[in-house]
């Protein structure tokens, strides 16, 4: 009789405190830096949380180690909701890359929503004399190992959607790894590099003014923010497609009932109709879903990816 009374009142307990939670700030870890399309969803969607709770939504910036360093300091905070995780696909190369103590991270976090698709594209410093990847993958093997490509880092989305480019068309172009999208577009821009791949949001106002010329988008299907701009299948490579996602994961301690208000009060704030209409002219795709949904998504990109990484040779992030 007392062990069942005890479980009892523990699960209320976890309940009546997830309906008190926030009582304080709550930390947002983005393991970019400022200015890259994942921190730029992670600051949109900390408004209308902040404002529905109550409290203050800090965003706090680590990048490094392809995500690794803000992403153990997550996965090392308590369960108790005032600390999450905001981050994209780069999480899900982190058991492969760094081998048990990498997979013991992963195991130490789970998810709570997925926010968003999206978009990955293939832009070009526009004096590039390309207007279509099937032109950049012929003008590469005609100057081979002297087109350079940057990404958000070792890791990152671009830097995969770069690799299975590489492989698929067979040619030599070199992967230039910089600590988040931004700086990456600059560079491409000032034609220190000749071309980037990273998430739409970070480079849609560049190819709004002319600053970048955008080639593609590496998803299956075209961004509905560009609908004009072909995937890269359609551009030259049948059957190419990488997609990203940017979701909200908290460590594994957090209670079941903290996990879904949670989930509940994320997934209303990229649903709402502002915020919903901010993200999607910025290029994102809203998904939104259950904790469990998402938690069993991460765990199967896990699986598909770990065979990209032997492939491309990816060693450390």
């Amino acid at each position: 009789m007392f062990k069942p009374l005890v479980a009892a009142l523990a699960l209320a307990a976890t309940g009546a405190y997830a309906q008190n939670y926030p009582a304080k700030p709550v930390r947002l870890i983005v393991p970019f830096a400022p200015g890259g399309s994942t921190d730029i969803l992670a600051r949109t969607v900390a408004i209308p949380l902040g404002q529905a709770w109550k409290q203050s939504v800090i965003i706090d910036n680590r990048p490094g180690g392809g995500t690794l360093v803000g992403t153990q300091l997550a996965s090392g905070a308590p369960g108790d909701g005032y600390t999450a995780l905001v981050t994209n696909i780069a999480y899900t190369l982190i058991p492969s890359v760094q081998g048990e103590a990498g997979a013991q991270v992963a195991r130490r976090l789970r998810g709570v929503a997925q926010l968003v698709s999206q978009p990955t594209v293939v832009a070009v410093n526009p004096s590039l004399p390309v207007r279509n990847v099937a032109e950049l993958v012929k003008y590469a093997k005609s100057k081979p190992g002297s087109v350079n490509f940057g990404s958000s880092g070792i890791g990152s989305v671009g830097h995969l959607a770069g690799e299975v480019l590489r492989q698929r068309a067979s040619v030599d172009i070199t992967h230039v790894p910089y600590k988040g999208g931004a700086p990456a577009a600059i560079d491409t821009m000032t034609g220190q590099i000749q071309v980037v791949m990273v998430g739409l949001p970070t480079v849609m106002s560049y190819v709004k003014t002319g600053k970048l010329k955008m080639l593609a988008v590496t998803d299956p299907k075209r961004a509905a923010a560009m609908p004009d701009v072909p995937t890269v299948a359609e551009g030259g490579l049948p059957g190419y497609s990488v997609t990203n996602w940017v979701g909200v994961l908290l460590p594994g301690s957090a209670s079941p009932a903290l996990v879904e208000r949670l989930n509940k009060d994320v997934v209303a704030a990229i649903k709402s109709k502002e915020i919903g209409a901010k993200l999607e002219a910025q290029g994102f795709e809203i998904v939104g879903g259950t904790a469990a949904s998402f938690d069993h998504f991460v765990q199967r990109e896990i699986g598909q990816w770990t065979a990209v990484v032997k492939k491309a040779g990816i060693t450390q992030l």
